[in-house]
């Protein structure tokens, strides 16, 4: 969901561009904050990353199988929030 992200703040900080990658930190902790649910309910966050591939793809994939539960309609608006926020939607 967020490799490019992730790809480009590495390559900030091992180039000295500290102030840059540190942007893109805080950036990457409001999304993966998002994959932890509301309130921080979740302890897996693998249902809210299928939800977030769902929504930036369209394509259906977000089953997951017991005892995992699909992302609720409020961790999805949540997920889109951010996911607009920071450009992939």
């Amino acid at each position: 969901v967020v490799g490019d992200i992730i790809k480009a703040m590495i390559e900030d900080f091992l180039s000295g561009r500290n102030e840059e990658a540190v942007k893109k930190h805080h950036i990457l902790m409001d999304v993966f904050s998002s994959f932890h649910g509301i309130r921080r309910k979740r302890t897996n966050p693998t249902p809210l990353v299928k939800a977030a591939f769902e929504i930036i793809s369209g394509l259906p994939t977000s089953l997951t199988r017991l005892p995992l539960t699909p992302a609720t309609e409020e961790e999805r608006e949540n997920i889109r929030v951010v996911l607009n926020k920071i450009g992939k939607i």
